[in-house]
């Protein structure tokens, strides 16, 4: 029991990491554009996400009525969420619907791919597209990775050029220092 939790520590801790790597990520344009779109469409997407969460619950509870009993993926509200998602990303089983009920196994599988693809996910990055034309996006400052690169270069050859500059004024200092005290 211990070995798995700490598996599973460790794979959190993973996780985070690989997170937390993406904030260095965000100096390149790109990455600056998206995290400005994704910031200023949040308000804009998340009323959609709450009807695609409830479209989901909706159909989830379909499928569970009509083929609980007889499909092992719909065998609970939560599994046939799950069996949802898998079909978005078309990982689907649709002889199995057709095999369970042939009018009702169709007819959901049509009426959740079109609500879902067509009609959300069109709304979804019509709301992405506007937020991304807006004029705030324009201000986001041109930063690369490469002109950052650069900077920390200037910074680091602007400290270098003054500590030699310091040490020859030192140099000439101590030089001075040794002919005044010549007879």
């Amino acid at each position: 029991w211990a070995v798995v939790q700490w598996k599973n520590v460790i794979a959190l801790v993973a996780l985070l990491s690989w997170i937390r790597l993406l904030k260095g990520i965000r100096l390149l344009r790109f990455m600056q554009i998206v995290t400005t779109t994704l910031g200023r469409a949040f308000l804009q997407v998340l009323p959609f996400c709450l009807v695609f969460v409830l479209l989901l619950w909706a159909f989830a509870i379909a499928h569970r009525l009509a083929f609980g009993d007889l499909v092992y993926s719909f065998r609970s509200v939560l599994m046939s969420m799950f069996t949802l998602q898998r079909v978005l990303l078309g990982a689907d089983d649709f002889a199995v619907l057709w095999d369970a009920n042939r009018l009702l196994g169709p007819l959901f599988y049509l009426g959740w791919t079109l609500a879902s693809y067509l009609i959300l996910a069109n709304i979804f990055a019509a709301v992405l597209v506007e937020a991304m034309g807006s004029d705030a996006l324009k201000s986001v400052p041109r930063v690369g990775a490469i002109d950052t690169a650069k900077g920390y270069y200037d910074r680091w050859a602007d400290r270098r050029a003054s500590a030699a500059e310091e040490a020859r004024l030192a140099e000439q200092r101590r030089l001075e220092g040794e002919a005044k005290s010549l007879p």
